[in-house]
């Protein structure tokens, strides 16, 4: 998807790298400096899809060779506010991430989502973060629906759900596609700060219409595993 996205805008051929690494990757020194190879002397950046604690030892690889967001900035697609204090060691100020939802996102909403979530957790600096409102916004859709359907069968909770609309605490008012159960959400980029916050940078103005099949690939499948895998 994402070598489909660039191309469409120019970028492709040899001015793209693409590199997979096993799951849980502990030694990153061969990689960064490949990064380094490639980025030297160019306008290079890092679309980051690795997840859990290979980002420690990725971010910790690149503080090691001196590779700086100022030089080639990282936007990383896995890390929010929750994995940042195990991070902070690794230089990784300047860096982006991109989500749905930030703590430091500066609305009323947002607000009084923190203020309950500090109050229930006796912690006065207890921190948000896009799972969590996520999983908020799931369980109100679900229960909505259940309420309007009078039941919690399945199919006829399914069927409450289409169309469905809920006041998010990004102070957002997303929407659920009667057709896919997608959801309408913003879409945001952040920057980590020096003090390991993340603050956002770029925020849509609106809801983006969610699309179950990606248009920066060439096809849809037809087969049925792979429909099941991409409705996942």
């Amino acid at each position: 998807m994402l070598k489909g996205y660039l191309a469409a805008h120019g970028i492709s051929g040899d001015m793209v790298a693409e590199r997979y690494t096993p799951q849980g990757l502990t030694r990153w020194r061969e990689l960064v400096a490949d990064i380094r190879r490639f980025a030297k002397g160019n306008h290079a950046a890092i679309i980051a899809t690795i997840t859990g604690d290979a980002n420690l030892h990725f971010f910790r690889e690149l503080k090691r060779q001196t590779v700086t967001a100022d030089e080639v900035p990282v936007m990383s697609l896995s890390i929010n506010e929750a994995e940042l204090p195990a991070l902070m060691r690794c230089d990784i100020a300047g860096h982006m991430v991109a989500w749905n939802y930030f703590h430091a996102f500066d609305r009323k909403e947002n607000r009084q989502f923190i203020a309950a979530w500090r109050r229930f957790t006796g912690r006065s600096k207890a921190v948000t973060n896009d799972s969590m409102e996520a999983t908020w916004i799931g369980f109100h859709l679900w229960a909505e629906a259940v309420e309007a359907a009078g039941t919690t069968e399945t199919d006829k909770v399914k069927a409450a759900l289409g169309g469905r609309m809920i006041a998010a605490p990004s102070g957002f008012t997303v929407k659920m596609d009667a057709r896919t159960h997608h959801l309408y959400k913003p879409a945001m980029i952040g920057r980590i700060t020096p003090d390991g916050a993340i603050v956002p940078i770029w925020v849509t103005e609106g809801l983006v219409p969610p699309d179950p099949w990606s248009r920066w690939l060439k096809s849809e499948p037809t087969d049925a595993p792979a429909a099941t895998a991409r409705a996942a």
